[in-house]
């Protein structure tokens, strides 16, 4: 998808799109979007009530015509993870092929390789991972190419 070149607002209707919706309506649809450009998957997670985590296959080749989406519901991947009480953001690790998991509540970070097992966990409270203070909400993560880690908190 091009990018423009000039700053504005960008309308729906000019670009391609795929929509799932799947709770929205009461402000309980997807909190985190992670995707796997090699894989093309695209997975979403949904924050409680609850918890959910889907993996969503073909979406680049969706946008270039081959309606062929596959859905899967990855709750076996969630279902005995319950140091994590939510689910605020996902990422796809392109350099190890995992999925990591953002908890809010928990203030948690949580590694799974891809067949969903548990690989490792990091807290967000004050004393762990070198922080001083606790993370107070984290809502959004990404890491770069060198496995830096960008941590969005809310306030």
């Amino acid at each position: 998808i091009p990018v423009p070149t000039q700053p504005g607002e960008l309308q729906r209707e000019d670009y391609a799109s795929v929509s799932l919706s799947m709770g929205e309506a009461d402000n309980s649809g997807f909190e985190g979007l992670g995707y796997d450009r090699a894989g093309d998957r695209l997975f979403a997670v949904k924050e409680h009530s609850p918890r959910k985590l889907y993996e969503i296959q073909g979406i680049k080749a969706s946008l270039n015509g081959q309606l062929n989406l596959k859905v899967i519901d990855r709750e076996a991947w969630i279902e005995d993870k319950d140091m994590a009480s939510d689910l605020a953001s996902v990422h796809f690790d392109e350099r190890t092929g995992h999925l990591v998991l953002l908890s809010d509540e928990a203030k948690m970070m949580l590694e799974l390789d891809g067949e969903g097992e548990l690989v490792s966990f990091r807290s967000l409270w004050s004393g762990f991972a070198g922080l001083t203070n606790s993370v107070p909400q984290a809502e959004g993560m990404t890491f770069d190419e060198r496995g830096d880690l960008y941590l969005v908190s809310e306030p």
